[in-house]
């Protein structure tokens, strides 16, 4: 995984613990999680890994879930710091600060292999993905952004968004077949959220582009610009749901609502989410 999503995503993790329960994003992933997990026989999961957890939210979720031994890994000491200190009492869950690519973290077998959010930002994914295939003993459930990958993108460490279709093509090579699978998101994510981030940092791009007066800043290479406006981007959401005013509030309560009953589900919009089985 690129070193630019490491210093990303550990500023993110060190500046707010609220991100899961204020962006609206996140709330509905949450809610459409539930849903997915109602396809699963709660008793065939004895064992969890969760990959690229972050501050550990969704790992808690699913401990909490099967009631089963749950461990989470993350590439940033500071998503491990925070998920250990949120979540220190939750029974049978550990965390563990390792890059996802490491092969002896797949050495033990789990029952379930979870991944949210993270093949996005891959640039192998599909030796991750024979990586979670050889470990689970039945279960994979991944999350990822798919269809066009606007610029915005690119700078908080995206390099792919994936086609439909892809990843359960793949998955059955492996012999695991869809349990259920969630393209969701039309047309409120995608194309009026993502739309609208993708003017409004092009518009801050360009402000602070115009505002560069150093010579050492005018003759930085593009992959440092865009790390720089790539932090920028996390580094705004973070903060804002830090401290959230009454307007992000009502902001989140508004677009989780649009997102939850006002968009599509099973096709067209620009969020995956899929269970997968081996028999």
């Amino acid at each position: 995984m690129h070193n630019k999503n490491k210093r990303i995503y550990s500023n993110m993790w060190s500046e707010t613990n609220n991100f899961a329960t204020l962006s609206p994003g996140s709330r509905w992933l949450f809610s459409m999680l539930s849903d997915i997990l109602d396809k699963v026989d709660n008793d065939s999961v004895k064992s969890i890994l969760d990959v690229g957890c972050g501050d550990g939210v969704k790992t808690n979720y699913l401990c909490n879930h099967f009631s089963t031994n749950t461990i989470g890994i993350d590439f940033t000491q500071s998503g491990i710091d925070v998920a250990q200190q949120k979540f220190d009492e939750t029974p049978n869950l550990n965390f563990i600060c390792v890059d996802a690519s490491e092969p002896h973290i797949y050495n033990e077998k789990f029952d379930m292999i979870s991944c949210f959010e993270v093949l996005e930002h891959v640039d192998d994914w599909q030796t991750l993905v024979d990586q979670f295939a050889n470990t689970s003993n039945r279960w994979i459930l991944l999350s990822f952004p798919a269809g066009r990958m606007r610029k915005y993108e690119h700078q908080i460490g995206h390099v792919r968004n994936f086609r439909k279709g892809e990843i359960e093509r793949y998955l059955m090579k492996h012999g695991f077949s869809p349990v259920e699978v969630f393209y969701a998101g039309f047309p409120f994510l995608n194309p009026i959220t993502k739309g609208l981030l993708e003017i409004f940092y092009g518009i801050k791009a360009i402000i602070s582009k115009n505002s560069d007066n150093a010579q050492e800043k005018i003759d930085a290479s593009k992959e440092s610009h865009d790390e720089t406006n790539g932090g920028s981007i996390v580094s705004t959401l973070s903060k804002m749901y830090a401290k959230p005013t009454f307007f992000v509030r009502m902001y989140s309560n508004v677009f989780y609502f649009l997102y939850r009953h006002c968009s599509s589900k099973y096709h067209f919009g620009g969020q995956f989410l899929g269970l997968f089985e081996k028999p």
